[in-house]
């Protein structure tokens, strides 16, 4: 283990790929005021990633893409808060932002070696309706299926198949570990451990197994693993 410093702040590691880790970290401004900064560790050396301050790396791939959100400079009429996110794309020093499903942020949460990036975003002008996402260079933002729920999805492998959390009920409610292994159709509910309850899915390989955390019923944290069932 080796100590990745925490940048005068708080440091959230949040990936890591080849040995290279990305995150964010809370850096602590004249005034009291705080902003969030994602960073990026090579070879022992953080450096800030040239984005908008107030930005968070969630997810870096073996060609060294990084998938992120940060806050915008322009506010379009809106407050400046959360709700002017956006998730980004970052490779070889360039920032592409990624849109909306038409509402008023994004954020991104995963991202495969292809560059197909996973998040949520805002559905219309309020922010409080959203919905889960799939984005690629060729076909840009889609929406994913959610059979009138809500997807959240946190992680999507190389052969496309994405994990994460649903819930029936579009304004909320009780989350459910999920599995989309094709994105126009509903996802499949996983099942969750014997007795345990906050069942959450973190990420998903390429052979299918999924990792997530649940509450035990003795009230305790415990990791989770998926493996796909065997055929026949």
């Amino acid at each position: 283990m080796r100590d990745l410093g925490n940048f005068g702040g708080l440091t959230f590691p949040k990936d890591v790929s080849q040995g290279v880790v990305v995150g964010e970290y809370i850096a602590y401004e004249p005034g009291n005021t705080r902003r969030t900064q994602a960073f990026v560790v090579r070879n022992g050396v953080k450096t800030d990633l040239d984005v908008i301050a107030g930005s968070g790396a969630s997810d870096i791939n073996r060609a060294g893409q990084i998938a992120g959100t940060h806050r915008r400079t322009d506010t379009v009429g809106l407050p400046a808060d959360q709700q002017t996110q956006r998730a980004f794309l970052w490779e070889n020093g360039t920032v592409t932002e990624l849109g909306t499903l038409g509402g008023i942020w994004s954020q991104a949460t995963g991202l495969n070696n292809h560059g197909h990036v996973v998040g949520q975003s805002a559905l219309g002008t309020d922010g409080v309706l959203q919905a889960g996402f799939v984005w690629s260079r060729e076909s840009g933002m889609r929406r994913i299926a959610d059979g009138g729920g809500q997807a959240r999805p946190t992680a999507v492998n190389d052969h496309g198949v994405i994990v994460g959390t649903h819930t029936c009920d579009p304004a909320g409610g009780t989350a459910h570990p999920a599995v989309w292994t094709d994105q126009a159709q509903a996802p499949v509910r996983l099942p969750d451990p014997a007795g345990a309850s906050a069942t959450a899915v973190n990420a998903i390989n390429g052979k299918g197994e999924i990792a997530g955390t649940a509450i035990s019923p003795d009230g305790e944290w415990h990791a989770v693993l998926w493996r796909p069932a065997a055929a026949g």
